[in-house]
């Protein structure tokens, strides 16, 4: 009976010595993980905010064609991050503050509305921008052989297809224009005849003057008023 005792004695020891020595290791291992994670480190980063585009109609403008008004510019935030640190590896990230250092500006364009018109010469096929159209009384005239006013216009250009004859006062002199059935031409002359909306076309020989007769046409104002057109009707006329 006594042995029995004994080893029952024994054997609750060893348990207890047991026991004790799993609590304290496994303590010890949670201090070391928790001392290991108290290694946080604070990040600053900076990150760009991007601009936004506002478009705004505009029937000032041409149709196709855009303006910028403003410039867009990015903006700038401040990001706080609190990294968690297990070893050599970051464990866990945490957003902890943002602040807007700079609030970002928008880009502001203008889109055009306002409607294109064009026609299409009727000899070169070239689209022209107009940005008026009239209709106007036309007859034609050519040079008069030996008159002292032969090949001479109001103008100072010399005669060639092309050169129209206009009333000064209502259509300036240096006007680039297109005639329907005629082309490009510059409103280059005057006449004692040529009153109003009249218009009167150069020909080169009297018989097509002749042929020509009187009619309303269709003229339109070009938009580009840079057109050097002595040279470009002797290129078509080539």
């Amino acid at each position: 009976m006594k042995r029995f005792v004994k080893f029952v004695t024994i054997s609750l020891s060893l348990f207890a010595i047991s026991t004790t020595s799993v609590y304290t290791f496994a303590n010890d291992l949670t201090n070391n993980l928790e001392s290991e994670l108290e290694n946080s480190v604070i990040k600053l980063i900076e990150e760009s905010i991007p601009f936004e585009t506002q478009i705004i109609a505009d029937n000032s403008l041409k149709k196709g064609t855009t303006l910028i008004v403003q410039e867009g510019i990015p903006g700038m935030k401040e990001i706080t991050i609190s990294q968690q640190i297990l070893g050599d590896q970051i464990v866990s990230e945490i957003v902890t503050n943002e602040t807007i250092v700079a609030e970002p500006v928008v880009k502001i364009i203008k889109e055009g509305t306002k409607p294109v018109n064009t026609i299409v010469c009727e000899f070169s096929g070239i689209e022209y921008e107009f940005t008026d159209k009239y209709t106007m009384h036309a007859s034609a005239y050519t040079d008069i052989e030996n008159a002292p006013w032969n090949g001479i216009t109001a103008s100072g250009l010399p005669t060639f297809i092309g050169m129209v004859a206009v009333d000064r006062n209502v259509i300036p002199l240096g006007t680039i224009l297109y005639v329907d059935g005629y082309g490009v031409a510059i409103a280059g002359d005057v006449g004692g005849a040529i009153d109003n909306w009249d218009i009167d076309l150069f020909m080169h020989s009297y018989s097509k003057a002749m042929d020509f007769g009187r009619k309303n046409l269709t003229v339109y104002k070009l938009a580009d008023q840079t057109i050097d057109v002595q040279a470009l009707r002797a290129h078509e006329n080539k």
